[in-house]
């Protein structure tokens, strides 16, 4: 799978979670963990986030060439999430259920590996 690929499915990911976020919003949390740890206008705005810049991500790839300033913010926009949940699930008691910590954990490496590959596709941008 080549850069641009990648960067299409993951415009479909946020395409597709932001607004399942922005709708489950008040359910996230007592689904995640034994007590939660956001408010539901926190998955609210994680959602609008996510689906903006799956909108932005759409609008990006219209383009023939997908800039070096393109994948600079998109390797941002994968690389503080992975920050967040990282030292969240070391050092924050989330009491999270099981399933909902290997979600996360999956999702880290997701968003690892693609900013792994952005920060590729800047340098040969």
């Amino acid at each position: 799978m080549n850069r641009r690929k990648l960067f299409a499915f993951d415009s479909y990911v946020n395409l597709i979670l932001g607004p399942a976020f922005m709708v489950l919003s008040p359910r996230l949390g007592p689904w995640m963990s034994s007590k939660p740890f956001l408010p539901p206008y926190g998955y609210l705005a994680i959602g609008l986030i996510m689906f903006m810049y799956g909108i932005w991500q759409r609008y990006t790839l219209r383009r023939k060439e997908i800039k070096r300033s393109a994948w600079l913010f998109a390797t941002i926009m994968a690389a503080i999430p992975v920050l967040v949940l990282v030292l969240s699930l070391i050092f924050l008691p989330l009491f999270l259920r099981p399933i909902s910590e290997i979600l996360l954990w999956i999702s880290i490496i997701y968003m690892s590996m693609l900013v792994t590959v952005y920060t590729l596709g800047g340098r040969r941008a």
